[in-house]
């Protein structure tokens, strides 16, 4: 059990920070209401009427070797493998204006296209990314239950009630 020396000290500790917390009040010009949900941002608005920002010379890089290889007369197919095409002539540190078409559609004829995309690489990398003590234990709970790690809560009708609202809320600020 405290002594009452101790009860004295911790009730005057107390009132001084009562009295910091009242000083703090005043000079924020009285009691300043915190918001309970944090606000958004707004994006600012485009001007329609802007002009259009001039691409990136990535960008028109690879425009110039779709067009060089289309004009070269080679069928490229999708769009991505032309571009994985560029991406593989930027990793031989040349600068991009010293490709020229001829030598563009020279290369095409000596490259072969990934059988992974490097978008495809860093997902399954980044999605392997458990521990070594975590992954075995995982896959072989996963693999006996024979579900989903992971369940959802059956939610209330209130529950859906106020959920269906806060989305309904949300679209008319969005449409206003």
């Amino acid at each position: 059990m405290s002594s009452p020396v101790d009860t004295a000290s911790m009730l005057a500790a107390l009132a001084q920070i009562e009295q910091t917390i009242a000083q703090m009040k005043a000079a924020l010009g009285g009691a300043a209401a915190v918001p309970s949900t944090p606000v958004k941002a707004s994006r600012a608005k485009k001007d329609p009427s802007a002009p259009k920002k001039e691409p990136n010379d990535w960008i028109k890089f690879t425009q110039r070797v779709s067009a060089a290889l289309k004009e070269g007369g080679v069928e490229v197919g999708v769009a991505t493998i032309s571009k994985q095409f560029a991406s593989s002539l930027k990793e031989q540190n040349k600068v991009y204006s010293e490709w020229t078409d001829d030598a563009i559609v020279t290369a095409w004829k000596t490259w072969t296209p990934p059988t992974e995309s490097k978008m495809s690489k860093r997902k399954s990398s980044s999605a392997g990314e458990t521990s070594a003590d975590e992954a075995p234990a995982a896959a072989e709970s996963a693999a006996e239950e024979g579900k989903p790690k992971k369940e959802r809560k059956p939610m209330s009708d209130e529950a859906k009630a106020a959920a269906a609202a806060k989305r309904a809320a949300k679209k008319a600020t969005k449409s206003e």
